[in-house]
């Protein structure tokens, strides 16, 4: 069974869109949705409540707030609200199949904001390296462009299944879950 994901900028908060944002999400059906631009926690909050979804809201060094929707009961959330980032970095725990799954969504910053994505890139690949071993993902908007190296530190921007395999099995995990990927 396939665990689901889709990173999408609503752009400033949604305003006006948010009948047509859900319809979106609702004709994907992810398991969990990265909000970029979720400037309003109210909106972001609509939307969760709407879709019968659970949230996880962070607030950023901008106007520019990141949120997770979430099928699944979010068992844990982080905001990294680092004064290295433009915005910021959302990381949340969920569970599937009995595994343990680090998401994160950052929204890096543009060629209008301070820091640029050439120093955020570290920081996040730092706090990456301490889920080493466990099955996470990084998604968002990198701002990847001409003007921008975010995809050289990053990793260019892909859409892949992902095999859960490579991952350790921790104690008391099914054969079946640790075979299981998502994309």
């Amino acid at each position: 069974m396939a665990f689901t994901i889709l990173s999408y900028n609503i752009q400033e908060g949604g305003e006006n869109r948010l009948p047509l944002i859900a319809g979106v999400i609702r004709d994907l059906n992810p398991d969990a949705v990265a909000l970029l631009e979720a400037n309003s926690r109210t909106n972001a909050e609509a939307l969760a409540s709407g879709l019968g979804m659970h949230l996880a809201y962070g607030e950023a060094n901008s106007a520019f707030a990141v949120a997770w929707l979430s099928r699944l009961p979010i068992r844990r959330a982080e905001n990294h609200r680092l004064p290295v980032l433009a915005k910021t970095l959302l990381d949340v725990d969920v569970v599937w199949e009995d595994m343990s799954l680090r998401l994160f969504a950052a929204h890096l910053g543009s060629r209008h904001d301070l820091p640029q994505p050439e120093e955020e890139g570290p920081v996040i690949l730092d706090l990456l390296r301490l889920v080493a071993g466990q099955p996470h993902l990084l998604v968002g908007d990198f701002n990847y462009g001409q003007s921008s190296s975010s995809g050289a530190i990053l990793g260019a921007p892909t859409s892949r299944r992902l095999d859960l395999r490579s991952f350790r099995r921790p104690p008391g995990l099914s054969r079946r879950s640790r075979q299981s990927c998502w994309r």
